[in-house]
């Protein structure tokens, strides 16, 4: 049950924003009792928190898998991914997630050193780059976010696939 909370949590949060989220919506989707939500989170910004945590492993998996491809093809196929997390509104609950002042939700949307290394690795294996696999994921982490907030913003499409393509370019050159 405790999962299926959380998953209920993630889903009102992507599909409605902060604005429409609430514990007793939380429960309705969850098909349970709200003093059951309280009961397995003892705080509304506890559940956001463990909200955060379900949507970031998420997230990480979706471009581990993409890396895993290997290659030219997991270049697009991570794009792809960018692109199916903007419109299904993920990245803008994540966005909203990051947004919140609450030091329990912080620390739930801090990237963790380890995912950051294994992107790095999984791209460093993917196409051989150079540089430590710390580096290389932290900069995968930040092209990767950066080029979802150009979308979510409702910048040309286009020019963020361009500009998402010429940093490959670049990277790869």
């Amino acid at each position: 049950m405790l999962l299926k909370i959380i998953d209920a949590a993630a889903d009102i949060l992507v599909s409605g924003g902060l604005t429409d989220w609430t514990v007793e919506r939380v429960a309705r989707r969850a098909g349970c009792a709200k003093g059951l939500v309280h009961y397995h989170h003892s705080s509304k910004s506890e559940l956001l928190a463990r909200v955060a945590e379900r949507i970031a492993q998420r997230r990480h998996k979706r471009r581990l898998d993409a890396l895993a491809v290997g290659g030219p093809p997991s270049i697009d196929r991570l794009w792809i991914d960018l692109s199916d997390e903007v419109k299904s509104g993920e990245s803008a609950a994540w966005l909203a997630l990051l947004s919140l002042p609450d030091p329990r939700v912080r620390e739930s949307t801090s990237v963790r050193t380890d995912e950051v290394e294994a992107l790095g690795r999984a791209a460093v294996e993917a196409f051989g780059i150079e540089g430590t696999v710390a580096e290389v994921g932290r900069l995968l982490e930040t092209v990767t976010n950066g080029t979802q907030v150009a979308l979510v913003r409702g910048d040309d499409r286009a020019l963020v696939q361009e500009a998402y393509h010429r940093f490959w370019l670049g990277l790869l050159a």
